[in-house]
């Protein structure tokens, strides 16, 4: 694993970020970081697959990559994190971000809106044209 990650420049300037990774329990923000990506293997609960899955699930995609960057995401999005996410509907979103990721071709049918599924159908009263 590289040793000089691309993490923001100070502490204090990710820990709003990246407190939402953690919130339950009572762990230094960077040492998500270290187990996701780094030389840890077990910090709290979290072990490598767990703590990268927790990450993928706990905050936004744009924080995902301020915080970890493109490249260490596509690097580290495997089919053992993927395992740990739930519900499936996102473990499918999560399936189609990584094949696009490394450049795979990926059928329009899994593009849709809300992780896979087509728009949804609008929904048409006729109470205006009762008589």
């Amino acid at each position: 694993m590289q040793e000089n990650h691309d993490l923001p420049r100070s502490k204090k300037e990710a820990e709003g970020r990246i407190t939402l990774l953690a919130w339950d329990y009572n762990i230094d923000p960077y040492e998500i970081d270290e187990v996701a990506f780094g030389s840890k293997e077990v910090v709290g609960p979290f072990r490598k697959t767990t703590a990268f899955a927790r990450c993928l699930t706990a905050t936004t995609w744009s924080n995902l990559i301020y915080l970890f960057g493109v490249e260490r995401i596509k690097e580290r999005l495997d089919d053992k994190v993927l395992a740990q996410i739930w519900p499936s509907s996102l473990k499918e979103h999560f399936e189609t971000l990584r094949d696009l990721l490394q450049g795979k071709s990926v059928p329009v049918s899994r593009l849709g809106t809300s992780f896979g599924h087509g728009p949804r159908p609008i929904l048409v009263s006729d109470r205006w044209y009762r008589t």
